[in-house]
């Protein structure tokens, strides 16, 4: 009986044995300077998937975690669009760099023995975003959730490629993180738990509600005019949690190993995504049914004034962060948080009515007032909704940053796929 549960954990946490049938990895992509796009729509070709396959490998890891550079920052933003288009081209070579950034995101957090010492008094497992001798020098907020997200996409796509499992990673193992794909991707996940169990989940969450909150504590250091101790975050801060929740537990499913924090993870999620669209105000853009989303719950709508408590959040990062997150719930497996489709295009209703201006540019809140050049890559994810802004975003998206050419060709094959 003592040897048979030793064997039934090796039998259920081993990786499976490869397949024969896996296909063989394409040849090694040419280094890339530039990001290329072919086309705005039809199938995504072999020429656009190399290049940028090319592109993101030449970029350098990230060494830095401060000013969120590895949360809502260039390198974060980077490793969500590797996965992205990995999971249209299933490309070992893309994964093995969006490996590479996710070693060097997990090296960056704090040492817990050598550390900085953060404002709760301990050397915390969490990521530093301030400079050593700043005022909120002790700071670690809900970006480290978005952080922990980006790491725990790269476990989860991991662990949805049997072929890879039993491989020794291809890139090395310079930090000691395992020498497998499956050794790399449980290394992450139990890393990141870490974090979890001793800093976001204690500080961040209150269980009673399942609400995802500032710390109740008026040691916890910040500049944010808004921030009420114990009382709600805003919205772009609950979906940066969101991030880190939801992607550990798909990895947890896919592991078979913690049915527990599965459901406690989705509970969080659920309840921060349902909690944000309920105070979601309707409103109406030439003739179409659209959405005002202001910063946070305890926001109230002024009718006239010059700030986001009268025309919504800005559209280049919380706004952002709003909708990304709730495109990513939407995708949970099985559509697990119950988020509607008419709820999902009154929202691209209101990036393709509100935000896209016939002028070629776009709004800089969310009613569609102020003017900006350029709207990030994450906002065409809503076109499988409402296809009408479509044309206007990837035109100027294919132009810029990695995130961006990867939402163009991610939704550009959606699209296709759909007609």
């Amino acid at each position: 009986m003592f040897l048979l549960f030793p064997l039934l954990l090796l039998l259920l946490f081993t990786p499976l044995p490869l397949n024969a049938d896996c296909p063989p990895p394409p040849p090694l992509a040419p280094r890339a300077t530039k990001l290329r796009i072919e086309s705005l729509t039809g199938k995504v070709t072999a020429t656009e998937l190399a290049n940028f396959a090319g592109f993101v490998r030449q970029l350098t890891l990230p060494k830095t975690a401060l000013e969120n550079v590895i949360a809502d920052g260039f390198s974060g933003r980077n490793i969500q669009a590797m996965g992205m288009v990995y999971e249209l081209s299933r490309d070992p070579q893309l994964l093995d760099t969006m490996i590479a950034n996710a070693d060097a995101m997990l090296k960056l957090r704090n040492d817990p023995n050598k550390g900085r010492v953060m404002w709760t008094g301990k050397r915390d497992l969490v990521w530093i975003t301030e400079p050593e001798r700043d005022i909120h020098a002790g700071y670690a907020g809900a970006e480290n959730g978005d952080t922990i997200g980006h790491i725990a996409y790269t476990a989860k796509l991991i662990l949805e490629n049997p072929c890879l499992l039993n491989r020794t990673v291809t890139i090395g193992n310079k930090y000691g993180f395992g020498k497998t794909y499956y050794d790399r991707a449980h290394t992450y996940i139990y890393e990141l738990e870490r974090t979890m169990d001793t800093y976001i989940i204690p500080w961040f969450i209150n269980n009673n509600t399942l609400t995802e909150i500032y710390p109740k504590n008026v040691r916890f250091p910040t500049t944010d005019i808004d921030t009420h101790f114990g009382g709600p975050l805003p919205w772009n801060q609950m979906m940066m949690l969101n991030n880190g929740l939801q992607r550990l537990a798909e990895a947890h499913e896919l592991l078979g190993d913690n049915p527990e924090k599965v459901s406690y993870y989705d509970s969080l999620v659920n309840r921060s995504i349902h909690y944000m669209t309920d105070h979601f105000l309707k409103r109406t853009s030439r003739g179409h049914d659209t959405y005002l989303i202001l910063y946070l719950a305890e926001q109230r709508f002024r009718p006239k004034g010059s700030s986001v408590s009268t025309h919504g959040e800005l559209t280049e990062i919380h706004l952002l962060y709003d909708v990304w997150g709730l495109i990513r719930g939407y995708h949970r497996a099985n559509n697990k948080y119950g988020i509607s489709k008419d709820l999902l295009t009154r929202v691209a209703n209101t990036i393709s009515y509100s935000l896209v201006h016939r002028d070629g540019k776009f709004g800089a809140y969310c009613d569609g007032t102020g003017s900006v050049h350029h709207l990030p890559g994450p906002y065409l994810l809503y076109s499988e909704f409402n296809s009408d802004g479509y044309l206007s975003l990837a035109k100027v998206m294919a132009k810029h940053q990695a995130l961006d050419v990867a939402s163009v060709l991610y939704m550009k094959s959606r699209l296709h796929l759909q007609h």
